[in-house]
């Protein structure tokens, strides 16, 4: 397995992204979350949900109940809110890969993307208002990129205790390759762009560069586009 990360404050005051990277047992575990909060904090409720991620995962790492984690982040960010009185939250994006199985997570709309030799084999469904008009039929998949209510949440960590979780898991055999970001990457890059410059790269560093490239060229705004974060790996 190789890969490449970035994580970029954009045109913003600072930066409300994280992610993690961690390799313990016979387990690799991805992380990327974009916090929620603006003036209210949003990268505390980020980095407080990664570390609980990682302490569990340190833990043990070959017994990982990413569901479980994932719950544990979410009382974590829940009593930061608490403990500050901030109103701080957090999407979450997970990936435990393991010689067997990669299993998946998230809340919210930070993505992930699953690859094989075919094309995308999973894109994990945002948690998004913009989601539930394209279930409905009023918007295409594409229009999502442009819906006036695209930043719009339906889950989040630190909304309340009960939380519900989109867990999925795939033989590692049927997949070679991962790309979890946040909002302010996927909005740039097409699902189709991602599939184009895998296939054309030589590396997950140059993927995630040649990716980056698409992002820049198109973002209009420099100096106000959002924080823009991803993990690219090949297996």
């Amino acid at each position: 397995m190789e890969y490449s990360a970035y994580s970029n404050v954009g045109g913003r005051g600072n930066n409300e992204d994280a992610m993690l990277v961690e390799e313990a047992g016979d387990a690799t575990l991805f992380v990327v979350a974009d916090g929620v909060g603006g003036v209210e904090a949003g990268e505390l409720a980020s980095n407080a949900a990664i570390e609980e991620l990682r302490g569990q995962f340190l833990f043990e790492p070959n017994a990982f109940d990413l569901n479980q984690a994932v719950m544990a982040a979410n009382l974590q960010v829940l009593n930061l809110q608490e403990k500050t009185k901030k109103k701080m939250k957090t999407t979450i994006a997970v990936v435990c890969v393991t010689p067997d199985s990669i299993q998946c997570v998230h809340v919210g709309d930070t993505r992930i993307y699953l690859l094989n030799g075919d094309g995308i084999c999973y894109q994990s469904m945002d948690h998004s208002v913009s989601q539930m008009a394209v279930l409905a039929g009023e918007i295409t998949a594409d229009e999502i990129r442009q819906h006036k209510d695209r930043n719009k949440l339906l889950r989040a960590l630190g909304v309340s205790d009960e939380l519900t979780v989109d867990v999925k898991t795939f033989p590692r055999a049927e997949v070679n390759g991962l790309l979890m970001c946040t909002d302010g990457f996927w909005e740039y890059v097409l699902e189709q762009e991602l599939i184009d410059t895998r296939k054309a790269a030589e590396s997950s560093e140059e993927w995630l560069c040649e990716m980056r490239k698409i992002l820049q060229e198109r973002v209009k705004d420099k100096e106000n586009n959002d924080n823009n974060t991803a993990i690219a790996a090949s297996f």
